[in-house]
């Protein structure tokens, strides 16, 4: 879940800020084999060295794919979006998934059905096809602390309706990235009277709490009852 907190308007007088704490809690139960166990939930989990892996940032949310038509070496190309839903073409509804040759389009994974499993000893998310029968995708996970962008690489099918992808970015690294975005940009609006009333603020602090006092006689102000005085042009301070 991201969230983005912004603040339009600040006065020179006084900021407020507030800070947000997220709770977290793991989600019960777990798809995953040795080596990934704790709260998948199709997007997130606690790996056994206790490490996040968080994926959740790189899915759109506006029903569009993160990943679009990506060559694979069998003359066919696969969209995907990692943990939300899109569409494509007529038949792709609802996928993690998509398959097509630019003509006909094939579910190669549910968005609702994801699970945890493990390709060549990494972390892979299966995803099976319910609009299409047997078909299924699995996503290898590949941590690259250095991938800030990160990148999709199709294997296409090996068989038996079976296709495999690989994800490479940081976000598949243990604590790689974050869910949970704050965002606070604060922007001061200065105008011509607010430096006035600071400045004319600012005297009448200076006056109330040093006083006013001159050589020939003794001025200041009835709340202040103390105050410098001059004498055989000496300064020195009186209480």
């Amino acid at each position: 879940m991201r969230t983005r907190r912004t603040v339009r308007r600040a006065s020179l007088l006084s900021l407020w800020f507030c800070i947000v704490t997220l709770p977290w809690q793991p989600c019960k139960g777990s798809n995953a084999s040795s080596g990934q166990r704790l709260g998948f939930d199709g997007c997130t989990w606690v790996t056994d060295s206790g490490g996040t892996i968080d994926l959740s940032s790189l899915g759109l949310t506006n029903g569009k794919p993160r990943f679009l038509d990506v060559p694979g070496p069998d003359n066919f190309y696969y969209s995907y979006n990692p943990c939300y839903p899109f569409d494509e073409g007529n038949a792709c509804v609802d996928a993690a998934v998509c398959q097509t040759d630019m003509s006909l389009y094939y579910q190669a994974g549910d968005a609702s059905s994801p699970s945890l499993t493990e390709e060549s000893g990494r972390p892979a998310i299966l995803y099976q096809a319910s609009r299409e029968i047997l078909r299924k995708t699995w996503v290898a996970l590949i941590c690259d602390t250095t991938a800030s962008q990160p990148s999709l690489k199709a294997l296409g099918d090996l068989g038996y309706g079976e296709y495999h992808l690989e994800l490479t970015s940081v976000c598949a690294c243990p604590d790689g990235c974050s869910g949970t975005v704050i965002d606070i940009t604060i922007v001061i609006d200065v105008s011509i009277g607010t430096i006035l009333d600071l400045v004319l603020v600012s005297l009448l602090m200076a006056y109330l709490m040093t006083g006013w006092c001159t050589t020939g006689s003794d001025t200041r102000p009835q709340v202040w009852p103390y105050c410098p005085t001059l004498t055989s042009g000496e300064l020195y301070l009186a209480w």
